[in-house]
């Protein structure tokens, strides 16, 4: 469990998590901020663990053989959500063209691919996370 103590004030987003070059070192990152929080009665649950060596998880063919999807709509291209003018997301040509670098790169061991899916209904999950949370 990671703190969000000094993210976001909202209990109903999600946690901010390392963003980093490598995945060692996104692991080195998450290795200091994972665990108990006092300013953060999430992470009670977390008090009594211990945090494991995630770096002792890290295998360079850990993802040989995985699949992972990335949702076209919003990650990739703008959309416009339900019920508004404006559209959202997308990626601007540079970063489109990283994207596309580093699923093409022989170093990744996973299989990328691109898919389209419905865009859900964001105000209606938030509202019903928040009423889970808050109610």
């Amino acid at each position: 469990m990671v703190s969000r103590s000094k993210g976001s004030a909202d209990p109903a987003e999600d946690i901010a998590g390392p963003m980093a070059r490598t995945v060692t070192d996104a692991v080195a990152v998450f290795q200091l901020v994972a665990g108990y929080d006092p300013n953060d009665a999430v992470t009670e649950a977390s008090r009594t663990r211990t945090v494991p060596d995630y770096a002792k998880a890290l295998r360079r063919d850990g993802l040989k053989g995985a699949r992972i999807g990335i949702p076209r709509a919003f990650f990739i291209e703008k959309v416009t959500p339900p019920g508004e003018k404006n559209t959202r997301g997308g990626l601007n040509p540079e970063q489109l063209a990283a994207m596309n670098d580093a699923a093409n790169r022989d170093r990744i061991a996973a299989e990328l691919k691109q898919y389209t899916a419905a865009m859900p209904d964001a105000d209606a999950i938030v509202a019903k996370i928040r009423g889970r949370i808050t109610g």
